[in-house]
């Protein structure tokens, strides 16, 4: 094959992808972004916490924040400068054992979830663009000898989980 049929016929390959993509990311592949044109920044203040499990709502909301800004085109910034808000209460924190040591019988992997109900709300009109009750998001540690990670390790990646979690579901809204 010569170099200019190479390129012609790499040409049309790369024509083709771009005409097999969509301006509507429900019936196909998209170049646009996941989230509204005129949604552009959002404040995300502390997550409420019902759980016993104190200081876990810092930890999600910092989670969340890093999570948007590193996933998104949303920029986070103060309540009277935002576009949007979101808001969110963390409903149950839960622990339960994955696995034990069949020698000693002791807890070998513990699983950590967090339940969030949250709502993305436009502030300039008061729609809500996404609202989600009992979402968890759940991550393991292993506190057993020789690892000996420590339960703020696991409540710290599932907080990282639910974070990812939410951002998901703010994008399928759109």
């Amino acid at each position: 094959m010569t170099a200019r049929a190479y390129s012609v016929t790499l040409l049309m390959t790369i024509l083709n992808m771009i005409a097999g993509c969509s301006s509507d990311p429900r019936s196909g592949y998209s170049f646009g972004g996941v989230y509204s044109a005129k949604i552009k920044t959002v404040a995300i203040p502390v997550f409420a916490n019902t759980t016993m499990q104190s200081g876990l709502e810092s930890d999600v909301t910092e989670a969340l924040i890093k999570e948007l800004q590193s996933s998104s085109s949303l920029r986070v910034t103060s309540a009277e400068r935002a576009d949007s808000v979101l808001t969110g209460v963390i409903r149950d924190v839960s622990m339960r054992r994955v696995s034990i040591n069949k020698v000693t019988g002791l807890t070998q992997e513990v699983a950590v979830s967090i339940t969030v109900d949250f709502e993305w709300t436009d502030r300039r009109t008061g729609k809500v663009l996404a609202k989600r009750q009992g979402l968890t998001g759940a991550d393991t540690f292993v506190p057993a000898q020789g690892a000996r990670e420590s339960l703020e390790s696991g409540e710290f990646a599932a907080a990282q989980r639910i974070a990812r979690n939410v951002a998901a579901e703010m994008r399928s809204n759109w």
